[in-house]
């Protein structure tokens, strides 16, 4: 079962993944991307209204979704898709030692901005059970988390 929800998360987490060196916990910027000379921010709300709309108002958001080798359709399809999970065969998995290297090859290359590596697995770990705990979960109820 979590073969399969991994690969979907996978799938549709393409997109965060291009977004390199991220999140900045508490605020309306979760992404920072890094593309060679430039590093642009791209703010929830355009996160919100792909996921919603499939409408791109973003530049920096347009530009990972063209680098990313998905079309705009398959990565908010990926990202807004809901898995039936239970939270606490979901912890246990992400407590496991399986579990913690999914979470330390995930944060590998998209982490949490203000305490980088030391909190990576913590604050993936936590985004995922927090966006699962009504029984439900998708790579952009992770991201909002």
């Amino acid at each position: 079962m979590f073969n399969r929800l991994a690969a979907g998360l996978l799938a549709g987490a393409s997109l965060a993944v291009m977004a390199a060196p991220a999140a900045e916990a508490g605020t309306k910027r979760p992404v920072r991307w890094v593309t060679g000379g430039a590093v642009w921010t791209t703010k929830s709300k355009a996160f919100k209204k792909f996921f919603k709309t499939g409408e791109i108002t973003d530049r920096a958001l347009l530009a990972g979704i063209n680098n990313s080798g998905w079309t705009a359709e398959e990565i908010q399809e990926g990202m807004t898709k809901t898995y039936s999970v239970d939270v606490v065969g979901v912890t246990r998995f992400l407590y496991s030692k399986d579990g913690v290297a999914f979470l330390k090859d995930q944060t590998s290359s998209y982490f949490p901005y203000w305490r980088k590596k030391k909190t990576a697995v913590v604050a993936l770990r936590s985004a995922i059970i927090m966006a699962s705990k009504k029984g439900k979960l998708s790579a952009a109820g992770i991201m909002k988390n």
